[in-house]
């Protein structure tokens, strides 16, 4: 057993490797990195700059609405599946105080009836607020429109919701 360590093979391999380390030739190169490793990251462009969000501060006013039966262009923007099956459609509009954002951000305006959340809420600028209803089943006596911005509705919600009766609305 020993033998096979001291033997003249042996001593030629090590006496090689110890030429090589001696001479600074460099053994073979083993890479630190896997072979199927994802790439290294490269450093993104400038980041922008500071987003404006004084847009979306504060509460979303409404001045006016109006309840009535859709018109072509509004039922353009319900779309022909809600046109086809809504008994008796109605398109809630409220205008709002300020002109509408029109920087895409990771929020939008909806509509809140009677306190319900209206997240299918069309923005139309410049001040314009569209959501639809596909029957009357949802009008009370006395009913409410407020506005808010999607994920802040509390501090977001109109001061003053509008109210309306039934009989405000429009065939």
């Amino acid at each position: 057993m020993w033998m096979t360590s001291n033997s003249r093979g042996s001593r030629r391999a090590g006496l090689v490797l110890a030429c090589l380390f001696a001479a600074g030739c460099p053994g073979p190169q083993v890479s630190a990195v896997a072979p199927d490793s994802p790439a290294p990251a490269t450093p993104a462009g400038p980041r922008p700059g500071t987003v404006d969000s004084s847009a979306y501060a504060g509460t979303l006013e409404i001045t006016s609405v109006r309840v009535r039966r859709p018109t072509p262009e509004l039922e353009r923007l319900a779309g022909p599946d809600f046109v086809k099956t809504a008994q008796e459609p109605l398109a809630i509009e409220v205008q709002t105080q300020k002109p509408l954002p029109t920087d895409a951000r990771n929020t939008s305006a909806i509509l809140l009836w009677n306190g319900e959340r209206f997240t299918d809420t069309w923005s139309v600028r410049p001040n314009r607020l569209v959501a639809f209803l596909p029957d009357r089943s949802k009008i009370k006596d006395v009913n409410s429109v407020a506005a808010a911005w999607i994920g802040n509705e509390e501090a977001s919600r109109s001061r003053t919701p509008l109210t309306f009766r039934a009989a405000d609305i429009g065939k």
